[in-house]
């Protein structure tokens, strides 16, 4: 099965102020940008609202903005997994999810990066069976390494292996996934 939707993409390296930080900043703004049409215009107009409240590295100010600005009651969850990112993609809802961006695969560690998933492809040839289609803020990882390809418009509607995702989304476990959860409708 595959089903992609279409999600505005945000860059975060134009981003007016700290854009090697705000990767969280966003990816949540992808996810609002689709969920409430026309709430924003850019990641910049949502990126102003998180500091005038606190830090852009902070999941309790996104939620807290999506709340009293834009009525939306998302959830913080660090026990996401798989079968939460499908059903969210199925009922049109794109997820931001923290991952640990740095080191090779097989020790993916660092501070951690948000990307927005979109979409998936089952694929029986891709590593893990398949792709979750992602919006990078950053560019698109490579997952060897655990470094970006950063020339321009890299990052949108990237293919990131089920098998990427797992290494660097569920690490510990195959349900200890980060995401700001949208309310499903």
């Amino acid at each position: 099965m595959n089903k992609i939707l279409n999600v505005p993409y945000f860059s975060q390296r134009d981003n007016y102020r700290d854009s090697w930080r705000t990767c969280f900043s966003s990816a949540v703004a992808m996810a609002l940008a689709y969920v409430k049409p026309n709430s924003i215009s850019s990641d910049d107009e949502y990126l102003k609202k998180v500091f005038e409240l606190g830090d852009t590295t902070e999941a309790w100010v996104h939620l807290e903005i999506l709340r009293k600005e834009y009525d939306i009651k998302a959830s913080f969850s660090q026990s996401a997994n798989n079968k939460v990112l499908r059903d969210y993609i199925d009922n049109n809802i794109p997820i931001p999810c923290g991952i640990l961006h740095k080191g090779a695969r097989h020790e993916p560690r660092g501070g951690g990066h948000w990307l927005t998933v979109i979409g998936y492809e089952d694929d029986d040839s891709a590593p893990g069976g398949g792709w979750w289609v992602i919006h990078d803020p950053w560019g698109e990882i490579s997952n060897d390494k655990g470094t970006y390809n950063n020339s321009p418009n890299q990052g949108k509607s990237e293919k990131y292996s089920y098998s990427l995702m797992n290494t660097r989304w569920t690490v510990d476990g195959a349900s200890d996934g980060w995401a700001i959860l949208f309310p499903l409708h």
